[in-house]
């Protein structure tokens, strides 16, 4: 019953790793290019 939650937030974070960094670099990269 546990498992399950923790999974799946395990998961979401992951992806927040994932994507986080590649979204400030594209909001800079927007930044510049203003």
């Amino acid at each position: 019953l546990i498992a399950a939650p923790v999974l799946m937030f395990s998961f979401e974070y992951f992806i927040m790793a994932c994507f986080a960094p590649r979204m400030y670099v594209l909001h800079k990269i927007g930044d510049l290019i203003k």
